[in-house]
């Protein structure tokens, strides 16, 4: 009953139970991942997904991961290049530069 009044985005186990977290639990974790360079989207998101599998016991997914970083990219926090209809393929996105 507590996780339905919490009506949040995510759910995660911690301790062995379900637990609400916010939908922006995972970036400070994706942003680690981003770096300097170009990276494809599809990469960034699987090694974001690895990097929670033993932490969190495999409760992430690259959708999640794409989401969260498609998001990141319309709070300016990452930049992107590419064909952003072609999200999974095209795209590539890094840590923006000072200007």
């Amino acid at each position: 009953m507590a996780l339905r009044k919490e009506n949040t985005a995510l759910r995660i186990l911690v301790d062995g139970r379900l637990v609400s977290a916010p939908i922006t639990f995972y970036d400070d974790l994706i942003m680690s991942c981003v770096g300097e360079d170009w990276r494809k989207t599809t990469r960034l998101a699987g090694e974001a997904s690895v990097a929670t599998w033993d932490e969190y016991a495999r409760q992430s997914n690259e959708d999640l991961m794409m989401a969260r970083l498609f998001a990141l990219v319309n709070a300016r926090r990452i930049e992107s290049r590419g064909e952003l209809d072609d999200w999974w393929r095209s795209v590539e996105l890094r840590l923006p530069h000072p200007s």
